[in-house]
C-alpha cells in the first residue's frame, strides 16, 4: 500500500484534489494512446522475430541438403538466442504496459468514469477464463527454442 501511495504522490503532486479536470483528462488520453502504441509496436516486433526465426530454420533446412548438418549448429544457437531476446522483449513491454495501466487506473479514480478499471475487473473474473496476450504470446518463442534444441540434439549425435 505504501508503494501505491508513493506512486500516487508522484502522479498527483498538486496539494488539492480539485485539479483541472480538462488537463487531467488530456493526460489520461495521452496515456491511453501510449498504451495503444506500445501494443502496435509489440505486434510489429512479434512479426519481426517470427520472420527471423523462420528465416533461421529455412536456412538450416536449405544448407542441410548441401552440407553436413553437424556444421550448422551455429544456426540453432542463433535461433535460440533470437528467441530468448524475443522473450525478454515481450516481458519488457508487458512491464511497461502494466505500469502505464496502473497510472491509467490511478487517473481514473479522479475522473467521472473508470472504463479501463471496470474492463479489467470484468476480464479478470475467474468465470471469464481471460488470458493476457503477453502470457499467450510468450509460448511462440518458447516453441522456437524447443525446435532449435531438438534439431541441435538430433544433428550433433
Amino acid at each position: 500500500m505504501s508503494h501505491h501511495r508513493n506512486i500516487n504522490e508522484l502522479l498527483f503532486h498538486c496539494a488539492s484534489d480539485k485539479s483541472d479536470d480538462g488537463q487531467l483528462f488530456e493526460i489520461y488520453k495521452i496515456f491511453v494512446e501510449m498504451t495503444d502504441r506500445i501494443s502496435a509496436r509489440r505486434q510489429i516486433a512479434n512479426s519481426f522475430f517470427l520472420t527471423i526465426n523462420i528465416a533461421v530454420l529455412t536456412a538450416f533446412m536449405h544448407f542441410q541438403s548441401v552440407s553436413d548438418m553437424k556444421h550448422l549448429w551455429f544456426l540453432n544457437i542463433a535461433g535460440i538466442m533470437i528467441s530468448y531476446m524475443w522473450i525478454c522483449y515481450i516481458q519488457s513491454l508487458k512491464k511497461l504496459n502494466g505500469a502505464k495501466f496502473d497510472i491509467i487506473h490511478l487517473i481514473e479514480k479522479k475522473l467521472v468514469a473508470s472504463a479501463y478499471t471496470a474492463e479489467w475487473a470484468i476480464l479478470l473474473r475467474p468465470k471469464n477464463g481471460y488470458k493476457r496476450l503477453s502470457d499467450i504470446e510468450i509460448y511462440v518463442p518458447c516453441v522456437f527454442i524447443l525446435i532449435n534444441i531438438i534439431i541441435f540434439i538430433l544433428t550433433t549425435l
